[in-house]
């Protein structure tokens, strides 16, 4: 029997460091394979995955075989890199990752600025026929806060963890793309408060109504997020080695485009007291 379920869950053959343990091609052999540690044989053209597989301990896959991470195109909810390694040692024999998609994530809007305050009114004109007082001056907008910045994508077919270690033989990296996160749009500056009303005149002329407050200035749009390792990514303090006629074909990175700047508020009126 190459696997057995037990309450639900995949457990992995007996493996030892000498003679691999054959093992089935599915997803969730795989990942407890990975969970448990050893050596093990996989003979199958392909298995098709929808999550990451990760894997801590010490582990050698033997192929040949290809692990192929199934995403629908520009939906990034859909996207998974093939591996990560977060601890322990993996050797990779004969095995090819492809499909592999990582984003990194998109940068939060900033913050729009708040409105000015509405200058005060004119005084009324007492009756004389003067004319009525102009109106007071409305406050500025607040500007808008910057956009945030996107997030960087790495390693779409590997992330190797720091403290990690991964050697891999004659295998291949087919197809894995990085994308960084999109910069955060700018907030948008806040509208300047209108100016006071004119005063109102009873026998003369109304009051000049105040000059309006000026916009708030526009927060920036944020900076794209890198990207890096469409193939293999590794972190400071991992280990990596890549033997045997390894081959990458058509791995890429895409950097995230940056986010688009906020817009000026506008300018406050005032209106002429009758």
């Amino acid at each position: 029997m190459i696997a057995t379920v037990v309450a639900g869950t995949v457990a992995a053959p007996a493996a030892s460091a000498d003679t691999p343990a054959p093992l089935a091609c599915t997803q969730s052999a795989i990942q407890a394979a990975l969970n448990a540690g050893g050596t093990y044989q996989l003979s199958c053209g392909a298995v098709t995955l929808d999550a990451t597989l990760t894997s801590g301990a010490d582990t050698t896959l033997e192929g040949p075989t290809t692990f192929y991470e199934d995403f629908t195109a520009g939906a990034k909810s859909s996207f998974h890199r093939v591996i990560e390694v977060t601890g322990g040692s993996l050797t990779l024999d004969s095995i090819t990752l492809s499909g592999g998609r990582v984003a990194g994530g998109d940068g939060a809007r900033g913050v729009d600025g708040t409105r000015g305050t509405d200058g005060p009114a004119g005084a009324a004109d007492s009756g004389s026929g003067a004319t009525g007082q102009t109106g007071g001056a409305g406050a500025s907008g607040s500007a808008g806060t910057n956009g945030a910045d996107g997030s960087a994508g790495r390693g779409a077919g590997i992330l190797i963890d720091p403290g990690a270690n991964v050697d891999v033989y004659a295998g291949g990296f087919d197809g894995d793309y990085a994308y960084g996160g999109q910069g955060g749009e700018g907030g948008w500056g806040g509208q300047g408060g209108s100016g006071g009303e004119g005063g109102f005149a009873i026998n003369g002329t109304g009051g000049a109504g105040g000059p309006g407050g000026n916009g708030g200035a526009p927060g920036l749009g944020g900076q794209g997020g890198a990207a890096q390792g469409g193939a293999i990514y590794v972190s400071a303090g991992a280990g990596l080695t890549v033997t045997g006629g390894t081959v990458f074909d058509t791995d890429q990175v895409f950097g995230g485009t940056g986010g688009t700047g906020g817009r000026g508020g506008f300018a406050g009126g005032g209106c002429q007291g009758g």
